[in-house]
Parts: structure tokens; sequence; C-alpha cells
């Protein structure tokens, strides 16, 4: 049967919060823990520490800010995460069975980057006989976005093409010197929506006195100004 648990990284230990099961002995986990969807956890110690014979099923919440982790990995976590504040990371990446040989071969990207809380969208229109096009932005777009950023691109023929109307409404005009050029465009936008508003980053931030002199990431050749 089913069952789930909670994982309190102050007191490393996991406690039952689904129906109660068989009855087991609850033991305290040493140190930053990781459970990897069987019988075991994983800890960096580079050991497995036990869990109940009947595992959870599901961690439902993590406690308070975790150790940090260094060592062992977890290789897969099957279904959605939420993290519900700030998830960093020096790396941010997806992997996917590579679409030309997914039996063989994985394919992998990186994200894109920003100090910004910046949203991305592009497409492409062809304006008229006249010159001019509109394009219609997602109903939440002016809700969720300010500080718009435009970038347009005229294809198949030399031709200007400018920001008409910047976006009103949810919308914005788009002229060319010709008629019928397709244009493609792209808009960034900065969140501010409450979240972003209030949790704002600080782009450059000075490592605590316990973190001067040493590096989140250990080059494989040494740096200079420690």
């Amino acid at each position: 049967p089913a069952h789930v648990q909670e994982y309190d990284a102050i007191s490393n230990t996991f406690r039952e919060t689904g129906p109660p099961v068989t009855e087991y002995e609850s033991e305290q986990l040493r140190s930053t823990t990781f459970y990897d969807g069987t019988n075991r956890v994983v800890s960096e110690k580079n050991e497995d520490v036990s869990v109940p014979s009947i595992p959870p099923t599901e961690i439902r919440h993590i406690f308070d800010p975790a150790l940090p982790f260094n060592g062992n990995r977890m290789e897969l976590i099957a279904g959605e995460v939420f993290v519900n504040g700030q998830f960093t990371a020096p790396l941010k990446a997806f992997t996917i069975d590579h679409p030309l040989d997914p039996y063989n071969k994985k394919l992998r990207h990186i994200s894109v980057e920003s100090p910004d809380m910046m949203n991305i969208y592009n497409g492409n229109v062809t304006t008229d006989e006249k010159g001019y096009a509109t394009v219609t932005m997602p109903d939440y777009f002016a809700a969720l976005n300010m500080d718009f950023r435009y970038q347009l691109t005229a294809m198949g023929v030399f031709s200007q093409a400018i920001v008409k109307e910047k976006i009103a409404d949810n919308k914005f005009v788009i002229q060319t010197d010709k008629p019928n050029v397709e244009v493609s465009w792209q808009v960034t936008g900065i969140r501010h929506d409450t979240y972003a508003k209030e949790n704002r980053i600080q782009v450059e931030v000075d490592k605590t006195e316990a973190m001067k002199g040493k590096l989140l990431y250990e080059p494989k050749k040494e740096l200079g100004n420690k």
C-alpha cells in the first residue's frame, strides 16, 4: 500500500503524512539525503541509508534548506517537480531522446540566461498591400510583462521594417517599406507579476564570510584573485 512521507532537512528525518500502513522503525538520516525511488536513500557520504521496507511512494515536502550536496547524483525524477521559491544551478539543460536516433543518442540544450526575469515571444507575420501587419500577443501579456524590447527581420526581400506602433492593448503594428513582406519578429518583456516584483534577484552578490576563499565549482585549472 502507498504512503507519503515528508523530509525535514534540519532533523534529517522522514515523517509519514499519509494514512498509516504497517509498523516500521523510523531511522534518522544523517547528512544530506535523497530518496531514489526504491527502498534506499543516497547520502553525500557515498553510502546507502536504510529506510522502511515499504518506501514512500511520494515525498511531498522538503522542509528548510538542505546542506550542500556533493558527490552522488539523482539519476532520474519521473514526474513533475514544483519549487515554491528560487531554483539555482550553474547549468540548466534539457535532455531528450535524439529525434533522429532516439534509441542510440540523447539530445541536450542549455537554457538561455538573463540578469532579468525575461520572457521571450516570437513569430512570423506578413504585411498587407499597404505594408502593415498587426501582431496580437496573448491576453495575459501586459499583465505579466513590462519594458518591452523589439527585434524585426525582413525575410526574402531587402526591405525596411519598423515597429510603427508599440504594444498597446496587447497588440503592436509593424510597417515595411514594401507590401507583402514576411517579417520575423521577437519581443521580450520583464516579468512584473506579484512574485517577480517581490523577489527580484541581486545579480552580483558578495559571498558570505564562510564561503569567501572557496569556490562553488572547482575548476580544472586554478583561478587567480582569491
